[in-house]
């Protein structure tokens, strides 16, 4: 709806990659965006797995 907010302040990543990719021409770049981006969530994914098994309700 706002189309980033101002100055870009509420854009997501997956957005951005997409703007990247499809607007700028810039596929490189948004494959970089997107590796960050899987990387997180890897990284997010697992440590909630950890703290399951762990016995913690989260």
């Amino acid at each position: 709806m706002t189309n980033g907010g101002p100055s870009h302040a509420s854009e997501l990543l997956a957005t951005y990659m997409y703007k990247l990719a499809i607007y700028n021409q810039q596929p490189g770049y948004a494959s970089a965006v997107a590796l960050a981006l899987g990387l997180f969530s890897i990284i997010v994914i697992s440590g909630f797995t950890l703290l399951r098994k762990k016995g913690w309700d989260v």
